[in-house]
């Protein structure tokens, strides 16, 4: 029986550093660990046909490459124990169209997609918490050593208290987000700035320490502004008002935020996101796209919605004075 399982969230939120962790640890329960990467049709079939290199395939040296992935097919139907992992998946039809039915091992799944169906058991990954994140951003800046627990976290709070509470509300700001901390901790590492001038040069100049991932970052290359911008992006190509309902959220608290409040200012949202607010089952269709790239979350029992704060600094940043105030 195959056993498909996704890991889901938001982007940054670390889906393929832990599936790359559980490859990692668990490599001896399979017979084989393969990995594709999923994010377009292009990127596929080059995993597809480097499949079929590693696996050592009869048919990898084909020029006809529908050849090669039908080898790879075969290979998966034909053997078990193994464990596919397909990162960064956009879209679920392109998934069904170059992976077999039929399959005898386990398949984990990482993307920003919430509704899956009954193609795959979500694993939801939410931000880190605060002493998660400050134990992450301290070990990353080099403040601590790589092996520090919660405990030398205290420490360093009773010993350097004006540095712990910069990382404090650089946790706190950031939202938990692990690319962000991370983002945070390379800058750190280079620069030796400390922590406290970090959240001042943060406070005066986010947006472009947002856009600077740092040197030698090779696991997310892309930073925060940008992994954000492409998700909000690929969300308004679906619906035109998604942008829209996303920058007016910006401007807002960011955790429970109610839906009447957009029903009942409709008049004075614009001409692409007014009538939307009006229209329930249009309404549903636009939250729903905006969640399915996790760049909101929607609370059915409150009728609110909350959206990261980051992402909100994020849109704020690529505003000028004009779009905030219309």
């Amino acid at each position: 029986m195959t056993r498909v399982y996704a890991l889901q969230g938001l982007g940054g939120v670390g889906k393929t550093q832990i599936a790359l962790e559980y490859a990692y640890r668990f490599a001896q329960e399979y017979r084989a660990v393969l990995w594709i990467g999923a994010e377009d049709a292009e990127h596929l079939v080059l995993s597809l046909l480097r499949l079929a290199e590693t696996l050592q395939l009869p048919e990898r040296d084909d020029k006809d490459q529908q050849r090669v992935i039908t080898a790879v097919h075969n290979w998966l139907m034909t053997h078990d124990q193994w464990l596919l992992i397909c990162d960064n998946v956009e879209d679920l039809d392109i998934l069904d169209r170059f992976l077999p039915s039929i399959r005898h091992g386990s398949v984990l799944l990482t993307t920003r997609l919430q509704a899956l169906g009954t193609r795959a058991r979500s694993i939801p990954l939410l931000p880190m918490e605060q002493e998660e994140g400050e134990l992450f951003l301290l070990r990353r800046a080099r403040v601590l050593e790589a092996e520090a627990t919660s405990e030398h976290v205290h420490l360093f709070a009773v010993r350097e208290l004006s540095q712990y509470a910069a990382a404090a509300e650089l946790v706190t700001v950031m939202g938990g987000l692990p690319l962000a901390l991370d983002q945070a901790g390379a800058y750190l590492e280079a620069t030796q700035c400390g922590l406290s001038a970090y959240v001042e040069l943060f406070r005066t100049q986010r947006a472009a320490l947002l856009q600077h991932r740092g040197e030698g970052a090779q696991d997310h290359p892309s930073p925060v502004s940008t992994t954000f911008a492409l998700a909000i992006t690929a969300a308004a190509d679906r619906h035109l008002a998604v942008r829209d309902l996303l920058r007016v959220c910006a401007l807002l608290q960011p955790d429970a935020i109610p839906e009447e409040l957009f029903r009942q200012g409709s008049a004075h949202l614009g001409a692409a996101l007014g009538p939307v607010c009006r229209d329930l089952l249009e309404w549903n269709q636009m939250i729903a796209i905006a969640c399915s790239y996790s760049l909101l979350s929607r609370q059915a029992e409150t009728q609110t919605f909350s959206i990261h704060r980051l992402m909100q600094a994020v849109l704020l940043d690529a505003m000028d004075e004009d779009e905030r105030y219309e």
